[in-house]
């Protein structure tokens, strides 16, 4: 009599475990996509070569640009970090 309960107390277990292991992963590719869209984005817009955008006729433009996605990346990291997300 106490051998399927014992068998069904170690599935249950064995299943918490996986659901627990598969829910970090899904927050680390959740975090790591939202790191990733808005820095996307920023080079799909850039991508476009039209002169409308500032920064296409400045030398610097690039730097700018480059600074503006590190800057987000940072602001992202440090709210998923204050968060206990990573």
């Amino acid at each position: 009599m106490r051998e399927p309960a014992i068998g069904a107390l170690i599935r249950d277990n064995y299943n918490a475990n996986l659901a627990e292991r598969m829910s970090r992963v899904m927050k680390t590719l959740t975090v790591f996509a939202s790191i990733l869209l808005p820095l996307s984005l920023i080079t799909s817009f850039y991508g476009m070569n039209l002169i409308l955008w500032p920064g296409t006729d400045d030398p610097t433009g690039v730097r700018w640009v480059l600074g503006a996605m590190a800057l987000v990346t940072v602001v992202l990291l440090l709210f998923f970090w204050r968060r206990r997300w990573l």
